[in-house]
């Protein structure tokens, strides 16, 4: 498979996976089974990298604690595979155990990705100093990031920075922020 196969396809498992939430159980049989040979050819070409597409489908029949160990193992072997969004979703494990320090790290390898989820808590570990020496700018530079992405969390967490600032500067900011989030709701 090419380049352009390989993401066309990762695309359509993504959109197979997000469906499964919302069908019948004779649709999910169906539809999982397609997601299912569509991610057998992903994970031919790479086991790794796509292996956090295959922690997003649900084994019948699994204990829970086992389930969450065969998640967690996925999403690792993608996050050491340099996959955004793995890395991302590895770090929110880490970070719910309390090993924050591996979590901002992988917030960060996530982030200078582009993938904004992971700008935004980079932002926020920098900007707090949790898992990282403490640098307000900095973190404020990867909160904008994800707010010019249009992420949610990010752009409401730079409204409340600037609502209360009265200067002609963070009236802008507050502003722009506020228009963005209209903006990005409104599109979806």
């Amino acid at each position: 498979m090419d380049s352009d196969e390989i993401k066309s396809n990762v695309k359509f498992v993504e959109c197979l996976i997000d469906a499964l939430g919302y069908c019948d159980a004779e649709t999910y049989d169906l539809i999982f089974e397609i997601t299912d040979k569509k991610l057998a050819s992903l994970l031919k070409s790479n086991p790794q990298k796509f292996a956090y597409l295959e922690a997003y489908l649900s084994r019948p029949g699994m204990p829970d604690e086992k389930m969450e160990a065969w998640y967690n193992d996925k999403m690792r072997q993608s996050s050491e595979a340099g996959v955004a969004e793995a890395q991302y979703q590895h770090a929110c494990r880490l970070w719910e155990r309390g090993d924050h320090e591996a979590a901002v790290n992988l917030y960060k390898a996530s982030a200078d990705q582009g993938f904004p989820k992971s700008q935004y808590c980079y932002g926020l570990g920098l900007r707090d100093g949790v898992g990282v020496p403490q640098d307000k700018a900095k973190g404020l530079f990867y909160i904008e990031l994800a707010a010019g992405r249009l992420y949610e969390y990010a752009l409401e967490y730079l409204i409340g920075l600037y609502r209360d600032d009265l200067s002609n500067e963070g009236r802008q900011k507050f502003t722009l922020y506020s228009e963005m989030l209209r903006w990005s709701e409104s599109e979806t």
